[in-house]
């Protein structure tokens, strides 16, 4: 009984993961993604509470946990530049080893939980739907804070805020009635009008990557779907594509703004330059990367060779960027591990129950091609539970079967880790509001106020105490480090600028000239030039910025 409170309450907290609406610099989607760890230690906590069934563990989740000891010995031979990076990448990858076993085990039990998940997730689809058909129709003002507010000719974002997510968790969602329909909990009636009514706001995301999802999606079913019928699967494909073409005429009609045209739709030139950019700093370290969440480090090498104005933390394409957190070979290699998994399962699937969870896998493999859902712990937790089910019903699965005291013993201290990240976020976000006035010069920090003292999350704390520093002459080489580091963590302006301006003024001209042609290429020649003028104006009172000026 106590094994099914804590599942209960670890599917509620999972479920309100995908609904919340709180979004704010710098960890944006920081409540969505503890809610998500939170839901998933207590779904493992459940499992581990039934004592009579061993503990499975399929050997595809050993992949998650080596690519998690893989995040500490690239930051112990000093590849990566915080601990905390290591310790976030773990806890990520030790919260989905954990989910696939959770998975595995619902998978091959006969209770309710595979269809608990199903309707946690299908229901997470159908209110984040609801909130994006609001948006589009732009009704949400009575909802105040609860619901994410949009502009007139936004897409539809959902409280994720992010049309390409919602788009994601939208195809998710109907692969979950998918698998209530095809085991029967529900009737062709009710799954018909669950997939119309999702339908609707998937289009107006506008999401590239939810309509190549679509495509996929519906291949797949036509070669190994069970009740569904090719027809409704061909029609259903063909009407999202069509209303994808008309949505921007319909919302022009009704003045709700135009959204993305088909033309908009079509340009890949930001995607390009992005990973021209990842590639070109992947080849100023193709052998070791730049250590795990070290894209924006790749970003700003590559910008030196392929200059552009866009910045991002992650390459838009999980190939590229494990290529840039732990070099060509190994990240070819994770790569592939899971590129084989998915193709040889999709072969050998048979089961209905693995035929939905596959097609919801898709659309998160899909989306993983050209931007970064598997950064965000919601998607992860699904992406384990999903994994360990289609594992549950292949044949030729290997497992090993795991001691229940080890895994417990690993529970209180992912529990504690869990709880101070939790605690030190949350003032770490207070303290970010007030950097962000103190930089503005917004009103008075209060005498008595002190930054807090951040010891997991180093990055954030780094980053907070760089974005208060202030070049000026006499910097010690320490404080120039701490800048540098921050700079190459964080694909910000500000950042980088604050270390050309320390280089420029400690006696580093070449330096300076080097950091600045970085700034170039990461934001720009606006940006750029209105570094120079910067430079210019605090030339009058440093004549030693000269030396970088004249280089310019």
């Amino acid at each position: 009984m106590c094994a099914d409170r804590f599942r209960i309450l670890g599917l509620l907290l999972f479920g309100l993961s995908w609904l919340a609406y709180d979004h704010y610099r710098p960890w944006v989607n920081f409540h969505s993604e503890a809610l998500a760890c939170a839901g998933a230690l207590l779904l493992l906590a459940g499992q581990l509470l039934v004592h009579d069934i061993a503990l499975a563990w399929p050997r595809i989740g050993r992949c998650a946990l080596l690519a998690a000891c893989l995040a500490w010995v690239w930051w112990a031979l000093g590849i990566g530049l915080f601990a905390s990076d290591a310790l976030m990448v773990s806890i990520y990858l030790l919260t989905l080893a954990a989910m696939v076993l959770v998975g595995f085990m619902w998978g091959r039990s006969t209770g309710p939980w595979l269809d608990a998940l199903s309707w946690t997730v299908a229901l997470a689809a159908g209110m984040s739907g609801l909130i994006g058909l609001l948006q589009w129709l732009q009704m949400t003002l009575p909802f105040g804070m609860y619901v994410v507010q949009s502009d007139i000719g936004d897409r539809a974002l959902g409280n994720m805020g992010q049309p390409n997510q919602l788009g994601t968790l939208l195809l998710m969602g109907m692969a979950a009635m998918l698998h209530l329909f095809e085991t029967r909990r529900l009737g062709r009636s009710v799954f018909s009008v669950y997939i119309a009514f999702l339908t609707l706001p998937l289009v107006l995301t506008q999401s590239r990557a939810a309509l190549l999802s679509v495509v996929v999606i519906a291949v797949f079913l036509l070669v190994k779907g069970q009740r569904l019928q090719r027809l409704p699967v061909m029609a259903w494909a063909s009407s999202v594509l069509l209303l994808a073409v008309a949505i921007p005429t319909i919302s022009e009609f009704l003045l709700l703004g135009s959204g993305r045209d088909v033309e908009a739709m079509s340009r890949t030139q930001e995607r390009i330059e992005i990973w021209r950019q990842v590639l070109a700093g992947i080849g100023q370290s193709p052998w070791w990367g730049y250590g795990w969440n070290q894209t924006p480090t790749a970003h700003a090498a590559g910008a030196l060779f392929v200059p552009g104005s866009m910045t991002y933390s992650f390459a838009h394409n999980v190939v590229l960027d494990l290529m840039a957190w732990t070099g060509v070979p190994i990240g070819l290699i994770f790569a592939g591990v899971v590129g084989w998994w998915l193709v040889s399962r999709i072969i050998a699937v048979r089961s209905p129950v693995a035929v939905a969870a596959l097609a919801g896998l898709l659309p998160l493999a899909v989306h993983s091609q050209v931007e970064f859902p598997f950064a965000y712990a919601y998607f992860l937790v699904l992406a384990g539970l999903l994994v360990g089910v289609v594992e549950a019903f292949h044949p030729n699965t290997r497992i090993a079967v795991l001691k229940r005291r080890w895994v417990m013993a690993m529970i209180l201290p992912w529990a504690v880790a869990g709880a101070w990240i939790c605690y030190e976020y949350l003032q770490i976000e207070e303290d970010f509001r007030v950097v962000r006035f103190e930089n503005l010069r917004i009103g008075q920090t209060p005498a008595e106020y002190e930054a807090p003292k951040i010891h997991l999350l180093s990055h954030l704390g780094e980053m907070l105490r760089a974005s208060r520093a202030h070049p000026r002459p006499g910097m010690t080489s320490q404080e120039i480090e701490q800048l540098h580091k921050v700079a190459l963590r964080f694909p910000w302006g500000a950042l980088h600028l604050r270390y050309a301006y320390a280089l420029a003024l400690n006696g580093d001209p070449a330096g300076a000239v080097q950091q600045l042609r970085v700034v170039r290429g990461m934001f720009g020649e606006l940006y750029y030039e209105a570094a120079r003028q910067e430079l210019r104006e605090l030339q009058q009172g440093h004549p030693e910025v000269a030396a970088v000026l004249v280089q310019l």
